[in-house]
């Protein structure tokens, strides 16, 4: 049978959503963006070159291959890991997956390029295992009502461990050293391992409320059944090319927004008003402001839509919306006015972000059975966008020659992710029985 993690005295969810939390921020958001804060020390390091000298050698080049590793090392294993995820003990799979990331962390620590690269690609590995791990356990655990906003507080974690690498790396680095960073990371996520170990227990698929409210036959676990129901699904095609062409959108506006927001100060720099460094920190700052901006987003917004009781009407407005906040961030030409779009376009990935994974556990034939292989075929495709959609983006700009028509273009996929979005069938479970639900709840409070 399918397994999922739960507390051997059903300790409760929020608990264990803390701890998958902490699991992700330790061993993926914060050591997948301190690297980017921390590239000049560690080229530095690694090379020999001084400090002052690091940008103007190009030894960060080194850093920078490296850093593309992580996601080369999690698409190649992601759809692998989510079958496993469906036939093995997901506290077992979770187990090994942390303490293999924790080793992949400590490696870091070591003074060459080539293990740089070989440890973030080994950290992906690591992290194509707790991916799908993750959203097996919000699938098992939660009911059908409770999985958009918890996958939503779980994402948070992304933007929470982005936030904390961009702003403590450097200044616990200039206390310890970077290498020390990567040891105490790699302590902790073996620790994390352990208490994982402690406290999981396995749920046998037919005890899962969601297979059961979706009435899926446990009995047809096989991996060949689990991989036709994800493949084979019109429903599931929608919602993995909606995340996919979404997220890789995402992914290309991230990756230009540091530069392009700093490049905005370029008459400052040329009056002397500030350095170029100064402006390349600014411009990152206000391309960070977009975490931030996802982190209300992914608290406050799944709440609404779970009261409501629907998903469609909620996602795909706000990939459109995003877009359009993004592409007027990029032409306004003032990094304080890109800066407010940013932070306003980022915030409805509070229902565009977690709303597709949720929608693609809740539809029949996945559940929380297939959830693993489900979100496997899902995130294996979202990381091929991610890594296409920046060289289509590199293309058309050569091409034609205009930076912005070409972020229009790239942008203009928000929308193509909503119409498949709009083509998948609803799964909230509707606006009379949220309504009803919310009604018992509250009595049940009163009671």
């Amino acid at each position: 049978m399918g397994t999922a993690a739960v507390s051997k005295k059903s300790t409760g969810k929020v608990p264990m959503l803390i701890m998958l939390m902490l699991i992700y921020i330790v061993t993926y958001s914060y050591a997948a963006t301190s690297i980017s804060a921390l590239t000049p020390y560690i080229a530095s390091t690694i090379s020999g070159v001084p400090l002052a000298d690091v940008v103007t050698s190009g030894t960060q080049a080194g850093v920078t291959a490296a850093i593309s590793a992580l996601p080369l090392g999690i698409a190649c294993f992601t759809f692998v890991a989510g079958v496993l995820m469906d036939k093995l003990s997901t506290r077992i799979v979770m187990f090994a997956a942390i303490l293999f990331c924790g080793v992949a962390i400590f490696l870091r620590a070591a003074n060459s390029f080539e293990m740089l690269w070989a440890s973030m690609f080994l950290l992906g590995i690591g992290q194509a295992f707790v991916f799908p791990a993750c959203t097996k356990v919000i699938a098992s655990w939660f009911d059908r009502n409770e999985i958009y906003k918890f996958q939503g507080v779980l994402i948070s974690a992304a933007p929470i461990g982005m936030i904390m690498g961009f702003n403590t790396s450097v200044p616990i680095q200039n206390l310890i050293g970077w290498q020390n960073i990567y040891r105490v990371l790699a302590v902790a996520a073996v620790i994390m391992a352990f208490v994982w170990l402690l406290i999981a227990r396995d749920k046998k698929a037919e005890d899962v409320p969601l297979n059961q409210e979706l009435d899926i036959d446990v009995t047809q676990n096989s991996v060949l059944a689990n991989l036709k129901a994800s493949l084979g699904s019109f429903q599931a095609w929608c919602l993995f090319l909606g995340e996919a062409l979404y997220s890789g959108m995402i992914q290309t506006m991230i990756g230009l927004g540091s530069p392009i927001l700093g490049s905005f100060l370029g008459a400052d720099v040329a009056a002397g008003k500030l350095t170029g460094e100064a402006a390349n920190k600014l411009g990152a700052f206000a391309s960070s402001c977009g975490n931030l901006g996802s982190l209300i987003g992914y608290y406050f917004l799944p709440p609404i839509a779970e009261k409501v009781g629907l998903r469609k009407i909620f996602i795909w407005p706000s990939m459109i919306i995003n877009a359009l906040c993004l592409i007027i961030a990029f032409a306004s030409g003032n990094i304080w006015i890109a800066l407010i779009f940013f932070f306003v376009g980022y915030f409805f990935n509070g229902w565009s972000i977690p709303g597709p994974r949720s929608m693609l556990v809740e539809s029949p034939g996945i559940a929380g059975m297939r959830a693993g292989t489900a979100y496997g075929v899902m995130l294996t495709l979202a990381r091929l966008a991610a890594f296409g959609m920046p060289l289509l983006y590199s293309f058309i700009n050569s091409l034609i020659g205009n930076m912005y028509i070409s972020i229009m273009v790239i942008a203009a996929f928000a929308i193509v992710s909503a119409v498949f979005i709009m083509l998948a069938k609803e799964t909230g479970m509707g606006r009379e029985a949220a309504k009803k639900l919310q009604e018992e709840k509250k009595a049940q409070a009163q009671g």
